[in-house]
């Protein structure tokens, strides 16, 4: 489960290495023997995805020469990844309770703890911390750190703030993630029926990041609620502008929208692009097909052309559905395939690959915001 930090902490421990080696020439040569030794061992144990051993040899290095800065709080880091955040606390807090330390390397080991405290969920302990290094050189790791805490404690205004002083410092765009913060903030103030509000907030969003798909679905729904239909349906087919991966997910609002504004036209007009754009989409050619009867019109013909175009098990359950009534083997199959549909994965983080089965804005797995999209199939 370690091997994801392996090659990044070799070089950190390499950096461990030369604190020890240089500290340790100083001392007696048997000291400086045991301490490049243990050192090596642990870089060697850590080469082969031993962590266990690595642990061993660097805490032994460590006891041996314990004013090795770098390798202390590599160690410490180490103990973290681990999950023994107890112990990378304990590491941490000495350094940073030393004396004689340099500026420097008194704030990589503060920046060091808020990190531990972070991973034990101890907020206001590395808030505290974070606090005085947002104004220094480590402005930018104490920022996102920073934003990190917000995130957790879902202080989302903060959030908005802290980001776009983390984008003023690094000179990198925040946008994406002040409008996710943001959107976070109008589903608040929505659910406290504040509509103005929370359309007002989704509109910032898109200020901030005129890509976001969910700021545009809060607008859409909000528009929808109070039966506002034309720019309902503009919002819902910006969405699709923004990502057509998410035309799955407002094929059917869409379809609502259209009919309660008595514009059938519009609606198929909607499905002659959508199919041109997504062609062999399930969730296209299902609403295609339903628009198809409604017309008096047999989809077999039109269903057999998507599935050609792009093969999956809803395209086959569609086909399957359109014949009516099925013989008692394809009747067999037909539920097979339903329960085959029903399981699968509907989304997918392109980060992480995650595949859950509800939409995420914010991956559960690798914490990417705006990372999940819906996903379908080709068999």
């Amino acid at each position: 489960m370690f091997e994801s930090f392996f090659d990044g902490l070799l070089l950190l421990l390499g950096m461990g290495l030369g604190w020890a080696l240089s500290r340790a020439a100083r001392a007696a040569k048997s000291d400086y023997t045991q301490s490049r030794e243990e050192v090596l061992t642990g870089l060697s144990r850590l080469a082969v995805n031993d962590p266990d051993d690595a642990v061993t040899a660097l805490s032994h290095a460590a006891d041996v020469e314990p004013q090795a800065i770098g390798l202390q709080m590599t160690l410490g880091s180490l103990f973290r990844k681990r999950g023994e955040t107890d112990r990378a606390i304990r590491v941490h807090e000495a350094l940073v309770a030393r004396p004689g330390l340099s500026p420097a390397d008194f704030n990589a080991a503060q920046l060091e703890l808020s990190r531990d405290y972070l991973k034990a969920g101890l907020l206001d302990r590395a808030e505290a911390l974070l606090n005085p290094l947002i104004a220094g050189a480590d402005a930018g790791d104490a920022l996102e750190l920073l934003l990190e805490l917000h995130e957790q404690s879902q202080g989302w205004l903060a959030a908005v703030d802290t980001a776009q002083r983390w984008q003023s410092v690094t000179g990198k765009s925040a946008g994406k993630r002040i409008a996710q913060y943001r959107c976070q903030l109008a589903e608040e103030a929505r659910e406290r029926g504040e509509v103005a509000e929370s359309e007002r907030l989704a509109e910032a969003a898109l200020s901030d990041d005129s890509s976001c798909v969910r700021a545009s679905l809060l607008l859409a729904g909000s528009m929808e609620a109070r039966q506002d239909w034309s720019p309902a349906i503009d919002h819902y087919l910006r969405v699709i502008e923004q990502d057509v991966r998410f035309t799955a997910d407002v094929v059917e609002p869409l379809r609502r929208s259209y009919a309660a504004a008595g514009d059938a036209a519009g609606y198929a007009h909607f499905l002659d692009d959508a199919t041109a754009a997504m062609p062999g989409s399930a969730a296209v050619a299902g609403a295609k097909a339903q628009w198809l009867r409604e017309q008096q019109q047999n989809p077999q013909g039109f269903l057999a052309q998507q599935l050609a175009l792009r093969p999956t098990r809803e395209g086959l359950l569609l086909w399957l559905d359109a014949h009516g009534e099925l013989a008692d083997e394809s009747k067999g199959l037909r539920a097979t395939l339903l329960r085959s549909v029903k399981t699968r994965p509907r989304y997918v983080c392109a980060a992480c690959g995650l595949q859950p089965s509800l939409l995420f804005w914010q991956c559960p797995s690798c914490r990417q915001w705006g990372s999940v999209a819906p996903v379908e199939e080709a068999l």
